[in-house]
């Protein structure tokens, strides 16, 4: 299973440990990549062998990069995580760091001059295609390569067939009751990858350029698609929010005119000085 940091990898590291019945972690170290190449000393061509044997099967859950992107930012640069400020206002050096200011950030990385590309990006901003030994060039090795938005099935149909039906139940727990995954693993209480709300039509036209090109490895491998009918969609949303606030701006307006004027308190004056009586000439 290849794990790609904003794809689900709390609830595929506790799959992991799961069927292979590990003992309970007793530190984050414990939990997380337990099953990876390199925790099991396998190099990046035994690992690839492996991909290309039949006998096994190999699974990636891969996603549209900007919607792993509005999930990085929700996550770590608005605190859902407890991590967040290492994650984001620290890599990005800002106290204030807005989508924007990120996308900028991201796109100067991305353009920086030589390698090695993928280590330049902290791992929850850095394209797919730096993952799992070079996903641009083992994705279509992948036996069960699973899109985002079918976690549940594709997860659950990469397991069945390989193991017994009572621990195919304690995966499908974990698939079907998502807090389940954070209350067994270091993320206790924390939020679950695809639970946040996304970012205004307004901060997604201002960004979809840069991210198109920061993530333009993922696009050219990953089978998302065409991003035409996001663009479109988020340009209608743009111009109902802009609707929307010169509606509210207008009913301000009416709601102030219509209510009556309140009469100003009068003031009171100070009082006028009194003639002085003039000297009468002698």
């Amino acid at each position: 299973m290849c794990g790609i940091e904003k794809n689900a990898i709390t609830l595929m590291n506790a799959l992991v440990h799961t069927v292979l019945d590990l003992p309970p972690w007793k530190s984050g170290t414990e939990f997380w990549f337990r099953a990876s190449p390199d925790m099991l000393d396998v190099s990046a061509n035994r690992a690839r062998e492996l991909l290309r044997d039949p006998s096994w099967r190999s699974a990636v859950v891969y996603r549209d990069p900007v919607e792993r992107f509005v999930s990085a930012y929700k996550s770590k640069c608005e605190l859902s995580d407890k991590d967040g400020r290492e994650h984001c206002h620290k890599v990005f050096q800002t106290a204030r760091p807005k989508p924007q200011l990120v996308a900028d950030a991201l796109l100067s990385v991305s353009r920086a001059p030589p390698a090695p590309h993928c280590t330049r990006f902290d791992p929850h901003w850095a394209p797919q295609a730096c993952f799992c030994t070079g996903l641009a060039e083992t994705f279509p090795l992948y036996s069960h390569p699973i899109e985002f938005q079918n976690l549940t099935s594709g997860l659950e149909a990469f397991f069945r067939g390989r193991v017994n039906e009572s621990v195919l139940e304690r995966v499908r727990t974990l698939l079907r009751d998502r807090r389940a995954v954070t209350d067994g693993s270091p993320e206790q209480g924390e939020h679950l990858t695809g639970e946040q709300g996304g970012l205004s039509g307004h901060e997604m036209m201002q960004i979809r350029a840069q991210l198109r090109e920061v993530y333009r490895e993922d696009y050219a491998v990953l089978p998302v698609p065409s991003d035409a009918a996001a663009v479109e969609e988020e340009r209608k949303k743009h111009i109902q929010e802009h609707i929307l606030e010169r509606r509210l701006q207008k009913d301000a307006r009416k709601e102030l005119q219509s209510q009556p004027l309140q009469a100003q308190p009068e003031q009171a004056q100070a009082p006028q000085p009194q003639p002085q009586p003039q000297p009468q000439p002698q």
